[in-house]
């Protein structure tokens, strides 16, 4: 009675003989090996297997230059692999460099928002503080409104003054219920 051996004899698929093949280090697309078994050889069984020593028959016939140590050859695929990945990064910070200058539309809405509400709050306060000095400079005679006006135009300044004073304002804008 015979034993199985117990190495198979056979890749499953074409696609295990391809892997076997890289790992091997020879250097050969999968487009390349496909095509040459279409073509016969190595062969290809009907049940999709594919036979170990025809595959290492067509290794013999694979161009030399074409093998690389697999040491040698992972190092180059790492090496090709970081130049990429470096060009990327770097890319990506030009992007990002280029996206610093531009101001997103509704970034630019919220701030003109924050800053109209600041001062909004900054004129209600100043008002409220300087309505005395209003009264008292027209006597609350309505002919003294021009001086009045002016005195109104002066808190409204000091306001103004004050908000750009702070220079960047945060809020926090809340969508009011309707």
């Amino acid at each position: 009675m015979m034993q199985k051996p117990l190495i198979s004899d056979t890749f499953k698929h074409r696609q295990a003989a391809f892997n076997w093949l890289l790992e091997s280090g020879f250097r050969i697309g999968k487009a390349t090996f496909y095509g040459h078994c279409l073509a016969g050889f190595p062969a290809v069984n009907q049940d999709g297997t594919v036979s170990k020593q025809e595959v290492i028959n067509y290794s013999r016939t694979i161009d030399k230059s074409a093998f690389a140590p697999v040491g040698v050859a992972a190092k180059k695929e790492e090496l090709e692999i970081r130049k990429l990945e470096l060009a990327v990064e770097k890319s990506e910070r030009e992007l990002r460099r280029d996206d610093d200058r531009w101001l997103y539309r509704d970034e630019a809405y919220a701030q003109m928002a924050a800053f109209l509400g600041t001062l909004l709050e900054a004129i209600k306060h100043h008002f409220l503080v300087g309505m005395e000095e209003i009264v008292d400079a027209v006597d609350g005679n309505i002919s003294l409104k021009e001086q009045g006006y002016e005195l109104a135009e002066e808190i409204i300044g000091r306001a103004c003054n004050e908000t750009l004073a702070l220079g960047q304002i945060n809020r926090v804008l809340v969508k009011s219920p309707q």
